[in-house]
C-alpha cells in the first residue's frame, strides 16, 4: 500500500521505485476478492456442516459438547453475515474504483483523456480507495479470525468438553 514515489530522474527502463498505483492495487484486490468469494463459502460451509453434525449427533448423549459444536459451527459460517453486513459498503467501493475506467478502455484510448477537474477528482477518489483498502484489511483480519474461532472451540469440544 505503498505511494508511488516519484524521483527526479529515473532512468527510463527503471521502475518507478517502491509502491503501486492505486488502481492496478484495487485490480489486484477484485481478483482476489472475485476468487475467494467463490471457494471461501464453500469451505467455511463444508466445515460448517462438520460441526453441525456433530452437534446433531451428540445433541442427547453429550449436551455441552453438542452446543460447543453448534457454536464452531456458527463462528464458522459466520464470515458470511459479516461480508454482507459489515463489508459490502466497503467492497462495493473497491469494486467500483477498480472497474471505473472498464468502460472508457473499450472504447479506446481517446476515451481516456481527462481534464483537470477530472484529473482533481481521479486523484481524489484514489486517496479514499487506499483508505478503502486499509480498512478492508481489518475488516477481513476480523473476518478470517471467525473460522479460526470456530476451529478452537472445535478443538475445545473434542479434547476438552
Amino acid at each position: 500500500l505503498l505511494p508511488p514515489r516519484k524521483p527526479t530522474t529515473v532512468p527510463a527502463d527503471t521502475s518507478p521505485g517502491p509502491g503501486t498505483p492505486i488502481s492496478h492495487l484495487t485490480h489486484q484486490w477484485l481478483t482476489l476478492y472475485n476468487r475467494g468469494k467463490k471457494v471461501y463459502p464453500a469451505i467455511a460451509a463444508a466445515a460448517s456442516a462438520n460441526f453441525w453434525y456433530l452437534a446433531w449427533a451428540l445433541r442427547d448423549t453429550q449436551q455441552h459438547r453438542a452446543c460447543c459444536y453448534g457454536l464452531a459451527a456458527a463462528a464458522t459460517m459466520g464470515i458470511m453475515p459479516f461480508t454482507l453486513l459489515a463489508m459490502k459498503k466497503v467492497n462495493d467501493k473497491l469494486a467500483a474504483h477498480a472497474t471505473r475506467d472498464d468502460a472508457a478502455l473499450a472504447k479506446g484510448k481517446e476515451a481516456m483523456k481527462l481534464n483537470e477537474a477530472e484529473l482533481a477528482t481521479r486523484e481524489r477518489e484514489d486517496i479514499d480507495a487506499l483508505d478503502l483498502l486499509r480498512r478492508w484489511c481489518g475488516l477481513n483480519l476480523v473476518r478470517g479470525m471467525l473460522p479460526l474461532v470456530g476451529a478452537v472451540i472445535g478443538v475445545y469440544a473434542t479434547i476438552f468438553a
